[in-house]
């Protein structure tokens, strides 16, 4: 969701859009808000969703699909329309199946509220109880060595050498950080990335969390996917096993996707990202091993048992613990 202020060329618009989604569904984007303000009252725009099997589509066909409604809407005549909107009208844009796209109005489009403010800072006294002991550190001696999307960076630590990651509290709205750092302050495990420290700006509030720094980076970069098979699996089940831990401990964690799983210096993988997001699954249920299956195609595994495995996980309510049984079977044939 984003708002647009003051005639901005649209096709620049979704380029924003793009960037801001980052496929954070994994590609079960079911739909596509963007409230735009042309200084005429919001107008809200629902882009039909693009489904493959079980609702999903690839992520070339969003990308392709985003471009072409982009050169449709930086279309003069169909700008123009936009602009001439008066009120708080909802519009779908559709394509038809003659391969036209359509700008139509769609009453039953809900309403599009407008984004929760993004907090600057956040008041020390509801951060630190969350975490008791929780070591902190001055904004002021944070070095930043590289900007990195999203409002984090790679930072250093005073005259300190050692790496570390700096996620800002602005990312997101409050809630979604302050159950971040609860759910670190009771989660200690080898394949869990842990909170090292909480940033304080001059007045003492909250301005961001630091963790290890991952320097393999995460799943997703093609140094990873390029990994042997073997190696691969095993980061799969050090997923496995920390989510195994998680539930024990009374957590869910519902946003398995390889961006959220960093590798470090000593070849572990370790989940990151404990802030509420969701990947939705097949079946939406708590224990879905649907992101585990998509996981294990996005690093583009192999090995005897697998492709059930991925079948059973993306299409039946699989338990965690059956997945963990048949991932060790098939690690086991390999070793």
């Amino acid at each position: 969701m984003i708002l647009l202020q003051n005639h901005q060329v649209l096709a620049e618009c979704f380029d924003v859009i793009r960037d801001e989604a980052d496929f954070d569904y994994d590609g079960h984007i079911e739909l596509l808000r963007s409230l735009i303000d042309f200084g005429r009252g919001p107008i809200t725009i629902a882009f039909q969703s693009f489904k493959k099997n079980f609702g999903l589509f690839r992520e070339e066909d969003f990308n392709n699909a985003i471009q072409e409604m982009v050169d449709v809407l930086s279309d003069l005549h169909d700008l123009g329309k936009l602009h001439n909107l008066e009120g708080d009208i909802p519009f779908e844009v559709s394509k038809q199946d003659n391969g036209d796209w359509r700008i139509s109005l769609n009453a039953e489009i809900p309403r599009v509220e407008l984004p929760e403010v993004m907090p600057s800072s956040l008041p020390a006294d509801e951060v630190l109880p969350l975490y008791s002991g929780c070591l902190t550190v001055q904004e002021s001696d944070i070095n930043i060595v590289r900007e990195l999307p999203y409002d984090t960076a790679e930072v250093t630590l005073g005259n300190e050498q050692q790496k570390y990651f700096f996620k800002h509290v602005n990312r997101k709205p409050k809630g979604p950080t302050l159950k971040e750092v609860s759910a670190l302050a009771s989660l200690s495990h080898p394949h869990i990335v842990p909170l090292h420290a909480l940033a304080l700006d001059g007045a003492g509030d909250i301005v961001g969390l630091l963790f290890p720094f991952a320097a393999r980076g995460s799943l997703k970069e093609s140094v990873n996917i390029l990994a042997p098979n073997a190696q691969k699996l095993r980061w799969v089940h050090d997923v496995v096993i920390a989510l195994q831990y998680m539930v024990a401990c009374g957590w869910t964690y519902t946003d398995i996707k390889a961006a959220n799983i960093v590798v470090f210096d000593d070849g572990l993988a370790r989940l990151t990202d404990f802030d509420g997001g969701r990947t939705p699954g097949h079946f939406e249920w708590v224990l879905d091993c649907f992101g585990l299956g998509v996981l294990l195609e996005d690093l583009k595994c192999e090995g005897e048992g697998l492709d059930e495995l991925v079948r059973l996980a993306k299409t039946t309510k699989m338990q965690l613990d059956d997945f963990e049984r048949m991932l060790s079977a098939v690690i086991g044939k390999i070793i």
